[in-house]
């Protein structure tokens, strides 16, 4: 979220878009993303009157509370917010999970689905007794440990649903750009075992 722009208008201190991602290159200006925060803020030098770019952190939070802003870019700004906090859920859905310290299950799809059905298995055969394949070598299982570790896979898939919906609510309840930077979701969240 470090990496986000407003488009502004720095002579009226208002901000003119959505969070954007600035790319390295802008209009008539070559590595853009190379320029000084003084640079981007006014880019009058250039040729773009009453127009630049703040970027979107706490360092900046001082400026950005004395801009004015639509209730449009408001809600565009949380629908952003939240759609980051939604794509850093599902890719910590697709971590690794870690058995006894040792072994290391990846949770991507082909896996996700290989897990449920030796999971159906395990529920129909109590006896059962299998070696898994993990990225630290075989791991053996029988019935109970591995729907142990199905458990485990769902209480952490659990956790970040349940995270995301604190996070989106939160986002939807701030009233201003001010308050959204507060939250600091990155730092203060997404610490998930």
């Amino acid at each position: 979220m470090s990496d986000l722009y407003f488009e502004i208008n720095p002579t009226l201190e208002r901000i003119l878009s959505s969070p954007i991602d600035l790319d390295i290159n802008w209009n008539n200006i070559s590595g853009i993303i190379f320029l000084s925060s003084e640079e981007l803020y006014d880019l009058s030098w250039a040729g773009h009157p009453n127009f630049g770019f703040i970027k979107i952190c706490k360092d900046n939070i001082n400026v950005l509370k004395r801009f004015t802003f639509t209730s449009e870019i408001l809600n565009l700004t949380k629908l952003k917010y939240k759609s980051i906090i939604s794509q850093i859920c599902h890719d910590n859905q697709s971590n690794s999970i870690t058995i006894d310290n040792l072994y290391s299950i990846h949770l991507n799809e082909s896996n996700k689905l290989d897990i449920i059905m030796k999971y159906n298995e395990c529920v129909l055969d109590e006896n059962l007794e299998f070696n898994w394949k993990t990225v630290g070598g075989f791991i053996k299982f029988n019935s109970k440990t591995f729907i142990d570790f199905y458990k485990k896979i769902q209480i952490h898939k659990q956790k970040l649903i349940d995270l995301e919906y604190e996070l989106h609510t939160k986002v939807e309840n701030c009233n201003n750009i001010e308050d959204i930077l507060k939250l600091n979701i990155e730092n203060e969240y997404f610490v998930i075992n």
